[in-house]
Parts: structure tokens; sequence; C-alpha cells
């Protein structure tokens, strides 16, 4: 539309100066008639620049605010994730949205299965909706698609008394019993290496945007986006 609207204007205004430089008539009516094209193109390139602005700062800056807002939404809801990886009675604190943890807990070993109790399911649920919002960044979405649910199945006694079995579980709702239910929630087992660089790379693929797109990331209280 801009670029048709340009191309428009420049042929319109050569025609025009051939017109009245090669026609015959007075030059008092040559000038005349100078002035009324001149008063015309100007009238055309305001309207150019005022679709230009209006384009700018109109209907891309109402998205991109759209867009902002929801990844702060967004973010909140990661912030409020507070989970603990049991390995053999050793409880560890993982808050997805805390910078310091992806320095890797040198104490687990980075190929240890994680198996997920079954309040994990409800726990991350309002972020992956995220996933299928037309506002939400689709290099966002991207990574965080990584977290989905592929296949939810039971965990057997056998599995979780594996000394490689690492149990993570939800702060605000803590196992009452050794006897809880846990899930796997994947076709193959999951690694603590694997599940940590799923939350890092959404954590990071967050961080890009908002350096890209908002100057006021460094507001945003989460360590990670500093």
């Amino acid at each position: 539309m801009k670029s048709l609207l340009l191309i428009s204007t420049i042929i319109l205004a050569s025609l025009a100066f051939s017109v009245v430089f090669y026609s015959e008539g007075q030059a008092l009516q040559k000038i005349d008639s100078l002035a009324n094209i001149i008063s015309s193109l100007a009238a055309l390139t305001t309207l150019f620049l005022a679709l230009l602005l209006y384009n700018k700062f109109g209907i891309e800056n109402k998205l991109l605010n759209k867009n902002l807002q929801t990844v702060t939404e967004f973010l909140k809801e990661v912030s409020n994730i507070r989970l603990l990886f049991d390995s053999d009675n050793q409880l560890i604190p993982f808050t997805p949205s805390q910078k310091d943890f992806y320095r890797k807990e040198k104490s687990l070993d980075q190929d240890n299965t994680v198996v997920f109790q079954k309040e994990y399911l409800t726990m991350l649920a309002p972020v992956l909706s995220y996933i299928n919002n037309p506002f939400f960044p689709k290099s966002i979405a991207r990574t965080l698609k990584e977290l989905e649910i592929q296949h939810v199945r039971s965990v057997s006694k056998e599995i979780l008394e594996r000394k490689n079995t690492l149990k993570l579980i939800v702060v605000y709702k803590p196992p009452k019993t050794r006897k809880d239910l846990y899930l796997s929630l994947s076709e193959e087992p999951m690694t603590y290496q694997s599940y940590i660089n799923k939350w890092e790379s959404v954590m990071i693929q967050t961080q890009k945007w908002l350096r890209k797109h908002s100057s006021y990331r460094r507001e945003i209280n989460l360590d990670f986006i500093k």
C-alpha cells in the first residue's frame, strides 16, 4: 500500500510537470497550472506521510502493546511456579524464572530420570495455555511447546525406588505420603538435563523478545529478564 502510493505520486508528478511545460499557452497560465499541481502534490504527500505514521504508531503499536501485555502476563504465571527436586530425600528448589539455577545443580546427575508429581499437570496448565494465545509471540511459543505434555502414564514403585529417579514436587502441594502418584509425561524417559534445558530455552527466548521490543524490561522484577 505504501509503496504503491509513493510510486503513483512520483508518476503523477512527472506527468503533470511534462504536460505543463510542453503544452501551449502563456507563461502566466503555465505558472498558475504549476502552482495548482504543486498544491495537489503537497496534499498527496501529506496523505502519504499520514498513512505511514498511522501504520507505524497506530495499528502496529497497538498489536505490539498487546504482545507485550501477553508476555508480561505469561511471566507472571511462570514466576508462580515453585518446584522441588527430590533426590534420595535431598530436596533442591527449582524456580524456572530465576537465572541462578541454570548454572546446573552439581549435586544432581544430569542423566537422572525426572518423574512428576500428579499436581504438576494442574500447575503447568495456565502456562501452557499461552501456546495457543494469538497475541503470544511465536518465537516464545515454539520453545514453550517443548514443555507440552506428550504422554501420561503412572510410574511404578520399582522406578520410583531407583537411585537415578528424580521426583519433581510442586511446592504448594507437597506429597502427603511416599505413595503419592507420580507420572511420566513423555514417550521416552525425560532426563534432568533435558527438562532444565527446555525451561532455559523458554526463558532465554522471552528475554530476547523483550530486549528487542521493550525498553522497560529492566523494570520487570524477574532475575532472568534483567
